[in-house]
């Protein structure tokens, strides 16, 4: 292994993956923390604003990445790893960006179904529509919930397959998104 002729990312592409990385881990966390908050907690009604604005920033963030993973093609996969490698690898990378974009719709219909207006944290207000059917935050909820589960576990295996194909097969799969 040669790590003087390594391919990498753009520059623009791993500070996007590490941004998202940090953002849907924190969010994870605050998604946890909030579910145990009571009435009467200070942040009760901070938290879930906080929550998402959060997310807005990551679907910003992932707007942005797919524009630069569309103009800025990735680096051809390392010769080194197998046909199911490859293919693993791209099916992972699709679960985990479906998953974030549908918790970013599942979020905002929770934000929004009882037509209220969302003040975040003082600076805007979350355009609100008509609920689009009946229980939408319950079942928006248990979707957004699930899907966070999902993704932090696909998420970690995601690091744990870099940590592999780092410390067990030597290749330089991870210092490419460092």
């Amino acid at each position: 292994m040669n790590t003087q002729f390594i391919v990498k990312y753009s520059l623009a592409s791993r500070l996007i993956h590490w941004l998202v990385a940090l953002m849907v881990s924190g969010l994870f966390g605050l998604g946890l923390w909030m579910r145990e908050l009571d009435y009467y907690s200070q942040w009760y009604q901070t938290a879930p604003q906080l929550h998402v604005l959060i997310g807005l920033i990551l679907a910003l963030l992932m707007i942005g990445r797919v524009i630069v993973r569309w103009k800025k093609k990735p680096p051809k996969p390392l010769s080194t790893l197998s046909k199911f490698e490859v293919f693993a690898a791209h099916a992972a990378h699709a679960f985990l960006y479906l998953f974030i974009f549908v918790m970013i719709v599942s979020g905002y219909l929770i934000a929004v179904a009882d037509g209220d207006v969302m003040n975040i944290l003082g600076f805007f207000d979350l355009p609100v529509m008509d609920s689009l059917f009946e229980r939408q935050e319950d079942l928006m909820g248990d979707i957004h919930e699930w899907l966070a589960w999902g993704l932090i576990i696909f998420a970690g295996l995601h690091g744990i397959a870099a940590l592999k194909h780092h410390f067990i097969s030597g290749d330089d799969t991870l210092r490419r998104m460092l």
